[in-house]
Protein backbone atom coordinates (compact mmCIF):
# COMPACT_ATOMS: atom_id res chain seq x y z
CA UNK A 1 0.00 0.00 0.00
CA UNK A 2 1.37 3.29 -1.06
CA UNK A 3 1.71 5.96 1.22
CA UNK A 4 0.69 8.60 -0.88
CA UNK A 5 -2.05 8.44 -3.98
CA UNK A 6 -1.67 11.18 -6.35
CA UNK A 7 -4.67 12.19 -8.23
CA UNK A 8 -4.34 14.58 -11.53
CA UNK A 9 -7.52 15.78 -13.01
CA UNK A 10 -6.81 16.78 -17.16
CA UNK A 11 -8.91 18.70 -19.69
CA UNK A 12 -7.03 19.38 -22.97
CA UNK A 13 -3.64 20.09 -20.98
CA UNK A 14 -1.37 17.95 -24.29
CA UNK A 15 0.84 21.15 -24.34
CA UNK A 16 2.24 20.96 -20.64
CA UNK A 17 1.34 17.37 -18.85
CA UNK A 18 4.38 15.54 -20.07
CA UNK A 19 6.15 18.09 -18.04
CA UNK A 20 4.48 17.41 -14.85
CA UNK A 21 4.38 14.10 -15.03
CA UNK A 22 8.33 14.25 -15.60
CA UNK A 23 8.32 16.27 -12.70
CA UNK A 24 6.35 13.79 -10.64
CA UNK A 25 8.48 11.16 -11.75
CA UNK A 26 11.53 12.97 -10.48
CA UNK A 27 10.58 13.37 -7.13
CA UNK A 28 13.00 12.39 -3.84
CA UNK A 29 9.39 10.56 -2.32
CA UNK A 30 9.10 7.51 -4.40
CA UNK A 31 6.46 5.87 -1.75
CA UNK A 32 2.93 6.96 -4.43
CA UNK A 33 0.48 5.73 -7.01
CA UNK A 34 -0.42 7.85 -9.97
CA UNK A 35 -4.32 8.43 -10.20
CA UNK A 36 -5.69 10.21 -13.43
CA UNK A 37 -9.26 11.41 -14.60
CA UNK A 38 -9.63 13.10 -17.95
CA UNK A 39 -12.56 14.70 -18.98
CA UNK A 40 -12.96 13.96 -22.63
CA UNK A 41 -9.77 15.90 -23.86
CA UNK A 42 -9.94 16.73 -27.68
CA UNK A 43 -5.92 17.55 -28.10
CA UNK A 44 -4.27 13.92 -26.98
CA UNK A 45 -4.37 14.29 -23.17
CA UNK A 46 -5.86 11.42 -22.46
CA UNK A 47 -3.58 9.40 -25.19
CA UNK A 48 -0.37 10.89 -23.41
CA UNK A 49 -2.15 9.66 -19.80
CA UNK A 50 -2.14 5.96 -21.43
CA UNK A 51 1.33 5.82 -22.10
CA UNK A 52 2.56 7.07 -19.21
CA UNK A 53 2.47 4.16 -16.93
CA UNK A 54 -0.45 5.33 -14.88
CA UNK A 55 -1.77 3.74 -11.96
CA UNK A 56 -5.15 4.30 -12.01
CA UNK A 57 -6.49 6.02 -15.62
CA UNK A 58 -10.28 6.58 -16.30
CA UNK A 59 -12.40 9.09 -18.79
CA UNK A 60 -15.62 11.01 -18.11
CA UNK A 61 -17.39 12.82 -20.69
CA UNK A 62 -16.91 16.58 -20.50
CA UNK A 63 -20.46 17.41 -19.28
CA UNK A 64 -20.44 14.81 -16.26
CA UNK A 65 -17.74 16.95 -14.66
CA UNK A 66 -18.65 18.35 -11.66
CA UNK A 67 -15.08 18.73 -9.57
CA UNK A 68 -16.87 17.43 -6.22
CA UNK A 69 -18.57 14.69 -7.81
CA UNK A 70 -14.70 13.66 -9.40
CA UNK A 71 -12.56 14.32 -6.74
CA UNK A 72 -14.89 12.13 -4.01
CA UNK A 73 -15.08 9.07 -6.75
CA UNK A 74 -10.97 9.30 -7.05
CA UNK A 75 -10.74 9.13 -3.34
CA UNK A 76 -12.84 6.20 -3.06
CA UNK A 77 -10.07 4.56 -5.94
CA UNK A 78 -6.86 5.97 -3.57
CA UNK A 79 -4.69 3.46 -1.79
CA UNK A 80 -2.35 6.12 0.04
CA UNK A 81 -2.15 7.00 3.65
CA UNK A 82 -2.36 10.46 2.36
CA UNK A 83 -4.40 11.94 -0.88
CA UNK A 84 -2.60 14.82 -3.00
CA UNK A 85 -4.91 16.49 -5.19
CA UNK A 86 -2.37 17.93 -8.59
CA UNK A 87 -3.52 19.45 -11.64
CA UNK A 88 -2.34 18.13 -14.74
CA UNK A 89 -1.09 22.01 -15.45
CA UNK A 90 0.50 22.53 -11.92
CA UNK A 91 4.31 21.98 -12.37
CA UNK A 92 6.50 20.79 -9.15
CA UNK A 93 9.43 23.04 -9.43
CA UNK A 94 11.96 21.00 -7.71
CA UNK A 95 12.18 16.65 -6.41
CA UNK A 96 11.10 18.15 -3.00
CA UNK A 97 7.48 18.90 -3.45
CA UNK A 98 6.21 16.15 -2.90
CA UNK A 99 7.83 15.19 0.68
CA UNK A 100 7.57 19.51 1.46
CA UNK A 101 3.66 19.16 0.69
CA UNK A 102 3.20 16.03 2.84
CA UNK A 103 5.75 16.39 5.58
CA UNK A 104 3.05 18.76 7.76
CA UNK A 105 0.55 15.76 7.42
CA UNK A 106 3.38 13.38 9.43
CA UNK A 107 4.57 16.06 11.82
CA UNK A 108 1.70 17.24 13.24
CA UNK A 109 -1.08 14.74 13.66
CA UNK A 110 -3.87 17.60 14.45
CA UNK A 111 -3.22 18.79 10.62
CA UNK A 112 -5.60 17.36 8.41
CA UNK A 113 -4.65 18.81 5.02
CA UNK A 114 -1.67 21.29 3.60
CA UNK A 115 -1.67 23.49 0.65
CA UNK A 116 1.07 24.37 -2.04
CA UNK A 117 2.98 27.32 -2.99
CA UNK A 118 2.03 28.42 -6.77
CA UNK A 119 4.32 30.08 -8.50
CA UNK A 120 3.22 32.17 -12.53
CA UNK A 121 4.79 30.69 -15.33
CA UNK A 122 7.59 32.69 -17.11
CA UNK A 123 4.72 33.81 -19.74
CA UNK A 124 2.66 35.19 -17.40
CA UNK A 125 0.56 38.23 -17.39
CA UNK A 126 2.50 41.14 -14.62
CA UNK A 127 -1.12 41.42 -12.76
CA UNK A 128 -1.13 37.66 -12.47
CA UNK A 129 2.52 37.61 -11.33
CA UNK A 130 1.63 40.40 -8.64
CA UNK A 131 -1.59 38.38 -7.73
CA UNK A 132 -0.02 35.11 -7.25
CA UNK A 133 2.87 36.94 -4.99
CA UNK A 134 0.27 38.62 -2.80
CA UNK A 135 -1.78 34.92 -2.36
CA UNK A 136 1.62 32.54 -2.31
CA UNK A 137 4.35 34.98 -1.20
CA UNK A 138 8.12 34.83 -2.67
CA UNK A 139 9.71 32.99 -0.04
CA UNK A 140 10.04 29.16 1.22
CA UNK A 141 10.71 30.73 4.91
CA UNK A 142 7.57 29.68 7.31
CA UNK A 143 5.00 31.83 7.49
CA UNK A 144 5.82 33.48 10.89
CA UNK A 145 9.31 34.71 9.50
CA UNK A 146 8.27 36.37 6.87
CA UNK A 147 8.37 40.10 6.58
CA UNK A 148 5.48 40.21 4.16
CA UNK A 149 3.27 37.20 4.91
CA UNK A 150 1.24 36.06 2.03
CA UNK A 151 -2.46 35.93 2.11
CA UNK A 152 -1.94 32.19 2.11
CA UNK A 153 -5.61 31.68 -0.39
CA UNK A 154 -6.31 27.65 0.43
CA UNK A 155 -6.26 25.48 -3.19
CA UNK A 156 -6.63 21.82 -4.42
CA UNK A 157 -4.64 22.80 -6.78
CA UNK A 158 -1.46 21.26 -5.33
CA UNK A 159 -2.88 20.23 -1.88
CA UNK A 160 -2.33 17.28 0.45
CA UNK A 161 -4.71 15.43 2.54
CA UNK A 162 -5.30 12.38 5.18
CA UNK A 163 -7.32 9.81 3.64
CA UNK A 164 -9.74 9.30 6.85
CA UNK A 165 -10.17 12.48 6.82
CA UNK A 166 -11.55 13.14 3.34
CA UNK A 167 -13.40 10.23 2.90
CA UNK A 168 -15.12 11.32 6.60
CA UNK A 169 -16.10 15.02 5.35
CA UNK A 170 -16.41 14.70 1.14
CA UNK A 171 -16.34 17.56 -1.28
CA UNK A 172 -19.64 18.99 -1.57
CA UNK A 173 -20.95 17.74 -5.13
CA UNK A 174 -23.31 20.35 -6.91
CA UNK A 175 -20.46 23.34 -7.22
CA UNK A 176 -19.07 24.14 -10.27
CA UNK A 177 -16.65 26.65 -9.18
CA UNK A 178 -15.03 27.49 -5.14
CA UNK A 179 -15.26 22.99 -4.34
CA UNK A 180 -12.26 23.55 -2.42
CA UNK A 181 -12.92 27.05 -0.61
CA UNK A 182 -15.98 25.36 0.54
CA UNK A 183 -14.46 22.63 2.30
CA UNK A 184 -11.92 24.56 3.57
CA UNK A 185 -14.39 26.62 5.00
CA UNK A 186 -16.23 24.00 6.46
CA UNK A 187 -13.05 22.42 8.15
CA UNK A 188 -11.88 25.55 9.65
CA UNK A 189 -15.66 26.05 11.42
CA UNK A 190 -15.08 22.76 12.61
CA UNK A 191 -12.11 23.46 14.07
CA UNK A 192 -9.58 21.61 11.94
CA UNK A 193 -6.03 22.31 11.35
CA UNK A 194 -5.07 23.34 7.84
CA UNK A 195 -1.51 23.88 7.27
CA UNK A 196 0.02 26.29 4.27
CA UNK A 197 3.39 24.34 2.54
CA UNK A 198 5.56 27.34 1.48
CA UNK A 199 8.40 24.89 0.13
CA UNK A 200 5.94 22.64 -2.01
CA UNK A 201 6.14 24.86 -4.98
CA UNK A 202 4.60 24.24 -8.22
CA UNK A 203 4.26 26.59 -11.43
CA UNK A 204 0.62 27.16 -12.40
CA UNK A 205 -1.01 30.62 -13.68
CA UNK A 206 -3.19 31.31 -16.37
CA UNK A 207 -3.39 34.04 -18.49
CA UNK A 208 -7.26 34.55 -19.21
CA UNK A 209 -8.55 36.88 -21.49
CA UNK A 210 -10.84 39.17 -20.63
CA UNK A 211 -14.07 36.93 -21.48
CA UNK A 212 -12.88 34.08 -20.03
CA UNK A 213 -11.54 36.37 -17.06
CA UNK A 214 -15.51 37.77 -16.60
CA UNK A 215 -16.40 33.96 -16.57
CA UNK A 216 -14.10 32.82 -13.97
CA UNK A 217 -14.77 35.69 -11.07
CA UNK A 218 -18.62 35.49 -11.88
CA UNK A 219 -18.88 32.09 -11.16
CA UNK A 220 -16.21 32.07 -8.48
CA UNK A 221 -18.15 35.13 -6.86
CA UNK A 222 -21.55 33.25 -7.52
CA UNK A 223 -20.38 30.20 -5.52
CA UNK A 224 -18.36 32.42 -2.85
CA UNK A 225 -22.17 34.21 -2.00
CA UNK A 226 -23.29 30.42 -1.14
CA UNK A 227 -20.31 29.65 1.06
CA UNK A 228 -19.99 32.72 2.94
CA UNK A 229 -23.86 34.11 2.85
CA UNK A 230 -22.51 37.38 3.16
CA UNK A 231 -24.17 39.68 0.58
CA UNK A 232 -21.26 42.79 -0.22
CA UNK A 233 -21.67 46.19 -0.26
CA UNK A 234 -20.84 47.85 -3.79
CA UNK A 235 -18.88 50.79 -2.24
CA UNK A 236 -17.06 49.01 0.43
CA UNK A 237 -16.64 45.61 -1.22
CA UNK A 238 -16.05 46.49 -4.69
CA UNK A 239 -14.81 50.43 -5.61
CA UNK A 240 -12.87 50.44 -2.90
CA UNK A 241 -11.05 47.55 -3.48
CA UNK A 242 -10.68 48.24 -6.89
CA UNK A 243 -9.51 51.53 -6.60
CA UNK A 244 -6.90 50.19 -4.50
CA UNK A 245 -5.46 47.44 -6.06
CA UNK A 246 -5.61 49.63 -9.40
CA UNK A 247 -3.30 52.15 -7.60
CA UNK A 248 -1.22 49.23 -6.02
CA UNK A 249 -0.99 47.31 -9.69
CA UNK A 250 0.22 50.83 -11.42
CA UNK A 251 2.91 50.81 -8.89
CA UNK A 252 3.88 47.40 -9.57
CA UNK A 253 3.92 48.47 -13.21
CA UNK A 254 5.88 51.22 -12.82
CA UNK A 255 8.65 49.54 -10.81
CA UNK A 256 8.77 46.94 -13.61
CA UNK A 257 9.09 49.57 -16.22
CA UNK A 258 6.00 48.27 -17.94
CA UNK A 259 4.10 52.06 -17.84
CA UNK A 260 2.42 51.05 -21.40
CA UNK A 261 0.48 47.79 -19.73
CA UNK A 262 -1.33 50.07 -17.47
CA UNK A 263 -4.20 50.35 -19.35
CA UNK A 264 -4.75 46.47 -19.79
CA UNK A 265 -3.82 46.34 -15.91
CA UNK A 266 -6.76 48.81 -15.06
CA UNK A 267 -9.21 47.06 -17.34
CA UNK A 268 -8.66 43.49 -16.10
CA UNK A 269 -9.03 44.64 -12.40
CA UNK A 270 -11.95 46.09 -13.40
CA UNK A 271 -13.48 43.14 -14.99
CA UNK A 272 -12.32 40.98 -12.27
CA UNK A 273 -13.61 42.63 -9.49
CA UNK A 274 -16.65 43.84 -11.13
CA UNK A 275 -17.50 39.88 -12.04
CA UNK A 276 -17.07 38.65 -8.57
CA UNK A 277 -19.12 41.32 -6.94
CA UNK A 278 -21.81 40.61 -9.85
CA UNK A 279 -21.73 36.91 -9.21
CA UNK A 280 -21.87 37.35 -5.31
CA UNK A 281 -25.15 39.49 -5.63
CA UNK A 282 -27.00 37.46 -8.45
CA UNK A 283 -26.51 34.94 -5.97
CA UNK A 284 -28.80 36.71 -3.30
CA UNK A 285 -31.05 37.74 -5.82
CA UNK A 286 -31.49 34.36 -6.84
CA UNK A 287 -31.90 33.38 -3.25
CA UNK A 288 -34.16 36.13 -2.33
CA UNK A 289 -36.85 35.12 -5.76
CA UNK A 290 -36.67 31.32 -4.72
Amino acid sequence: MPLVSIVIRSRNEAAIIERTLAAIREQEMKDYEILAVDSSSTDGTYEILQKANIDQLWQIKSEDYVPGRVLNDAVKRCKGRFIVFNNADCVPVNSQWLGNLVKPLIAHPDTIAAYGRQVPRADAYLIVSKDREEAHGTSTAPIALQKKRPKQLFSLSTSAFRHEIIERYSFTSDMMYSEDVEWYSRMRRLGYVIEYAPDAIVEHSHNYDLEHLKKRYYNTGFAQGRIHDKPLDFFWDFLVPFLEDTINDSIYLIKKGQFSKIPHGVTYRYIQKYAFYKGIRDYFSRKADS
